[in-house]
């Protein structure tokens, strides 16, 4: 049925040429079904080579039926295709300043749902689809800094997000081949809204950086994380990765106290991260307080405490970030450990870099920073170029023993 439906198309042969790297990003999993509508058309890809198979504007669905792929277009219908299958647009006929894209459609509902690139289907371990969408790594930045960092920022700050950015996607290539996709399109990976999301700034950002990551010292690929607000000392990685250590970001004194912390957490000092008058601000500094009553509808293990009655401190990383944190109750005690549970286990904190003071009332939470701490602080970064620093200066002060290369 396949090779008739060729013959129609005229039996015209693509090879597909893709210029540097490309990665594979998770756009959705179990799936019940998956619409493609290009406007120049679609290929797909048979036995090593692109095949033409879908007119332009026209409807494409891909379900799954017992183990297999089967998809309609027009009044055609294929069965029993083999996982994966590749559908990619038609490069012929698209519009002079256009480019080829693939619209999707599922449930649930994407709201930015333009890709360049293709679009893998594969059949899940549930019988489901799993659609991964297949692009340049380079055109897959254009939309990560603006979903990451804002295109509105400075050109440095956003040529300091490219470099980053592609060094974290660099490094994951290739590194989980058994789950058929390098990164998610969420914040579990890189924030990624394809087409819809480019803008003239973030493309420009990513081309001025063509190509560029960060080296350790040893010369493997940074794992360059980041995250959106520091509030003073980024934090130091317990992998014992040299370029992952706290620095400081605000020229304060580090505190060594509880006592000091506090003073720390509730004083609006100077900061590449602390911009008045901005958005950023409220993530700078923050108080989150509680009422005894909520402090336990909120607390994640109150079945292993009964009623909170204290909360302290067990152990404060070098950037001020609780790793370990005791909470006592009327029926018995737990340590939280780890950065991310101290943040969940009271309703999602916006880091894990606090201090806490109980009152008659409740208790009082005085944190600052927004985000894990390790890496780019990326408001910091903002800051930094506001004040006139390069990308260069800017990632070799976040990620401290690494150097510029190129990805080959």
């Amino acid at each position: 049925m396949r090779k008739i439906i060729f013959l129609i198309a005229l039996m015209l042969i693509f090879i597909s040429t893709t210029n540097g790297a490309t990665i594979r990003v998770l756009l959705a999993d179990n799936l019940e079904s998956v619409e493609l509508i290009s406007p120049s058309g679609m290929k797909l890809l048979e036995g090593g080579t692109y095949m033409p198979l879908v007119q332009q504007n026209a409807n494409l669905t891909i379900k799954p039926v017992l183990g297999s792929i089967s998809y309609y277009f027009s009044d055609v219908t294929v069965n029993n295709v083999s996982s994966p299958v590749t559908f990619a647009p038609l490069t012929e006929g698209v519009k002079a300043g256009s480019f080829p894209l693939i619209t999707v459609n599922i449930t649930p509902v994407k709201k930015y749902n333009v890709y360049r690139g293709e679009m893998e289907i594969h059949i899940n371990a549930s019988g489901k689809l799993m659609l991964v969408n297949k692009i340049d790594l380079e055109e897959y930045l254009y939309s990560v800094l603006a979903a990451e960092m804002g295109s509105g920022q400075p050109l440095e700050a956003l040529k300091s997000q490219a470099v980053a950015a592609r060094s974290y996607a660099a490094a994951r290539l290739g590194r989980y081949v058994r789950q058929k996709f390098d990164v998610y399109d969420t914040v579990m990976s890189q924030v990624y809204n394809g087409y819809l999301y480019e803008k003239d700034t973030t493309i420009r950002a990513v081309k001025e950086t063509g190509g560029e990551i960060l080296h350790d010292n040893k010369g493997g690929i940074v794992d360059a994380m980041f995250f959106s607000t520091c509030g003073g000392f980024t934090e130091t990685s317990a992998n014992g990765a040299h370029y992952l250590i706290s620095v400081n970001d605000c020229g304060q004194t580090r505190p060594k106290t509880e006592t000091e912390w506090h003073t720390f957490y509730t004083t609006k000092h100077e900061g590449n991260c602390h911009l008045p008058n901005t958005g950023f601000v409220a993530n700078f500094r923050w108080v989150k307080s509680f009422t005894f009553a909520e402090i336990d509808n909120t607390f994640k293990q109150k079945d292993k405490t009964g009623k909170v009655k204290e909360i302290t401190v067990v152990k404060r990383e070098p950037g001020g970030r609780i790793s370990s944190l005791k909470v006592v109750g009327e029926l018995g005690e737990v340590v939280i450990t780890g950065e991310l549970n101290v943040r969940n286990a009271f309703g999602g904190l916006k880091s894990a870099g606090f201090s806490l003071k109980k009152d008659d009332k409740g208790f009082t939470f005085y944190g600052g920073g927004y985000g894990h701490g390790l890496g780019m602080c990326q408001v910091g970064a903002i800051g930094q170029a506001k004040k006139g620093r390069a990308y260069k200066d800017i990632l070799s002060f976040y990620y401290q023993g690494s150097v510029l290369a190129s990805l080959k």
